[in-house]
């Protein structure tokens, strides 16, 4: 009898890492979906219950080195091993970066960046040992197609971006593999989460081009499934590439920022007038004017 993969999951509780956490478990998988609160998560369990999956709700808060020690120590006293690890636990804030605090910009850190590096310190040394493990990263298009207000956010997803190719070639030859998967714009909770920023006057003009964009794509954002199939295709395919893109906005995006030079895609957002910036967005990324596309329910706070 094959034995049932043991999978991790981070930020399990809505989303993107819900999603992941009831795929794999109804593809057989031994799941633990790791959420800051399993008592908000009834609905969650009661899914596990219906379907008979083997999934589990431990608590964990990602941004706390004794959370994380003690959730793997649950999950490595009861299985010895972690076959797979999706991190996918993050939080988010756009603003510019002179309207974050220092707090702000921490606690993004804290999460998205050491976060998933306090959960990888945990499986590398037993993956080490077992001859072999997938790791799966979360980030985000913003890691390599950066837009304002994305000072910390992004700056964050870089980060964890540039430690894990570091620590893939680390541990390739034990058999670990490591790779990351960017999404573009999801329907996610993150969004509802998204409290309203005040910025300085000044940067209005580039504040509301930035959001007409990001409305504009949400009129087609993907559901937490779509991504949760991509992570289950790198989970089971030996082949797969370093890094996933999904999303059409994240494959047009991350493709127009690597056709542009630094000093191109930096002067994007300066243009004098907001007519010949829409004209130049969607002639170089070949979309509509992006005004005739937005959904001002969906701009963000």
């Amino acid at each position: 009898m094959t034995k049932r993969k043991v999978t991790v999951v981070t930020g399990a509780s809505t989303g993107i890492g819900r999603a992941v956490a009831v795929r794999q478990a109804r593809a057989g998988d031994k799941v633990w979906a790791l959420v800051r609160n399993p008592a908000a998560c009834p609905e969650l369990v009661e899914l596990a219950e219906s379907e008979h999956l083997d999934l589990a709700l431990i608590e964990c808060d990602v941004s706390l080195d004794a959370s994380v020690e003690q959730a793997f120590g649950v999950i490595l006293t009861a299985d010895g091993a972690v076959d797979r690890l999706v991190n996918n636990a993050g939080v988010y804030a756009g603003s510019t970066l002179e309207a974050h605090t220092m707090d702000e910009i921490r606690a993004m850190f804290e999460v998205n960046y050491f976060g998933a590096i306090r959960c990888l310190k945990q499986v590398l040394g037993p993956m080490r040992a077992a001859g072999g493990g997938v790791i799966v990263a979360v980030t985000s298009q913003s890691a390599r197609a950066i837009l304002p207000t994305w000072a910390a956010y992004a700056g964050s997803k870089c980060a964890l971006e540039g430690s894990l190719e570091s620590v893939a070639m680390e541990v390739r030859e034990f058999g670990i593999r490591v790779h990351i998967v960017e999404p573009g714009i999801t329907l996610t909770a993150m969004r509802g989460k998204i409290k309203p920023r005040v910025n300085p006057p000044a940067y209005d003009r580039l504040v509301t081009r930035y959001r007409t964009l990001v409305a504009a794509d949400r009129t087609a954002s993907m559901a937490p499934d779509d991504v949760a199939q991509a992570i289950q295709s790198v989970l089971s395919d030996p082949s797969s590439p370093f890094r996933t893109v999904v999303g059409a906005d994240a494959v047009r995006n991350i493709a127009l920022r690597q056709r542009l030079s630094d000093e191109a895609w930096v002067a994007l957002f300066a243009q004098e007038s907001d007519d010949a910036f829409y004209t130049t967005w969607a002639q170089l990324a070949g979309v509509p004017d992006p005004r005739s596309r937005a959904d001002e329910s969906l701009v963000d706070p």
